[in-house]
């Protein structure tokens, strides 16, 4: 199924170590200039919210999931 701004029902889940930010940005960066949102810890965890609730949250809503995958 493609993901377009009109067939998603949530965001795109970015999964990434840390080793892995430039090349999460640039994902990032692209999908939302192609309208489809995005949900990144770095982004959409508040300082002092209890994340792993938060992340449980995230991945129950989002339509996709892309995982980068370090060496």
């Amino acid at each position: 199924m493609e993901i377009t701004p009109t067939n998603r029902k949530g965001p795109v889940f970015i999964s990434y170590a840390r080793s892995d930010s430039a090349c999460c940005e640039k994902i990032k960066n692209a999908l939302e200039t192609a309208d489809i949102g995005c949900w990144r810890d770095t982004d959409d965890i508040e300082p002092g919210e209890k994340w792993l609730k938060r992340l449980q949250q995230a991945l129950a809503q989002a339509q996709a999931m892309i995982v980068l995958c370090s060496k």
